[in-house]
């Protein structure tokens, strides 16, 4: 029998008056309890393990969007499907590494504005890197969309990267609640969900892809990638401590080097590095809504003038470095 839970609807974020400075106050000054570090394991198995069907909220600036999420695994395989509630239509449906969008009016969109941010838009890595790079700690208990959850403080010890508060399902460690915090500890990015069903049973028509215009993406590991590439590579010289590739993407174009990204990830934030070819008249600089940036910048690779964009959910100062610093892989 599922369990059901129901939440009331929620509203733009609430800026959060309590200091990265007075969290720290609270924590320990290095290392993360042994509690926290279960917590953390439990999430990341949840996140790919779990069998949920829900309604989340994911707010960044003054943006807004609702969204239901069905999620199972069977037999190892994640299967998954995201369907917008507000704005234009459009659904995700992911099976393993591949993602395809679904735009039922037959408009097109790239990719990767279509996914989704926050807690849905990747899988974490991993928990060692973590208590590396933040103050780790089980902070309290509270009650989300319905259910009993664990709070968890998760607290940057540099200024490459946010802060985080994680509300945590207390039976399968499920992510039902989270808030991205900048370095004065307002909240910049806020998901959450309002309904809530653990263990339903599910369908296998729920994760047909439906009809409208499709775009797909598969995801290559870096090994693979690598070995289907010409050769001709790129590579920043720079990233903060802890980021690692998580995943790179080619454009299955003649030349890859058209359309490549890759993904870092420090076991909680992630980022990518796109490189495309470059106008003359390429415009470059950064912009940021909620936790999220994007700055580009026109480099030099290979003797061919190439636009480097980093996406994620950095600071804007973290994004600059790192484009700035791409340059040709030795």
């Amino acid at each position: 029998m599922p369990l059901t839970y129901k939440g009331s609807n929620v509203g733009v974020t609430r800026r959060i008056g309590i200091t990265v400075l007075l969290w720290s106050l609270l924590l320990p000054a290095w290392g993360m309890a042994p509690d926290a570090r279960n917590w953390l394991m439990k999430m990341t198995q949840a996140r790919q393990q779990a069998s949920f069907e829900g309604v989340f909220v994911y707010s960044r600036g003054n943006d807004m969007t609702s969204m239901r999420i069905l999620h199972r695994n069977v037999a190892g395989l994640e299967q998954e499907r995201l369907i917008a509630l507000d704005g234009d239509r459009r659904e995700i449906v992911r099976t393993g590494d591949q993602v395809i969008c679904v735009f039922p009016d037959q408009r097109q969109v790239a990719l990767r504005q279509a996914l989704p941010g926050g807690p849905f838009g990747g899988a974490i890595l991993g928990v060692e890197p973590m208590d590396k790079f933040y103050d780790v700690n089980v902070v309290g208990t509270d009650r989300v969309a319905g259910v009993e959850a664990v709070e968890l403080a998760l607290m940057a010890r540099d200024a490459w990267r946010y802060s985080y508060r994680l509300w945590l399902e207390k039976q399968t460690g499920l992510l039902v609640k989270s808030l991205i915090l900048d370095h004065d500890g307002d909240a910049l990015e806020h998901f959450h969900f309002t309904s809530l069903t653990l263990d339903p049973v599910f369908d296998d028509k729920a994760f047909q892809v439906p009809d409208g215009r499709q775009v797909v993406q598969h995801v290559t590991d870096v090994a693979s990638a690598q070995a289907e590439g010409p050769g001709k590579r790129w590579a920043p010289g720079w990233l903060p401590d802890g980021f690692v590739r998580a995943t790179t993407e080619i454009s299955g174009k003649p030349d890859p080097m058209d359309t490549l990204a890759q993904t870092y990830s420090d076991g909680l934030a992630a980022l990518t590095i796109f490189a495309e070819p470059a106008d003359e008249a390429m415009p470059e600089g950064g912009m940021r809504m909620g936790a999220s940036v994007a700055y580009t910048t026109v480099r030099r690779l290979n003797g061919d003038k190439r636009r480097i964009t980093v996406v994620g959910e950095v600071p804007l100062a973290t994004a600059r470095k790192i484009a700035l610093s791409v340059g040709e892989a030795p």
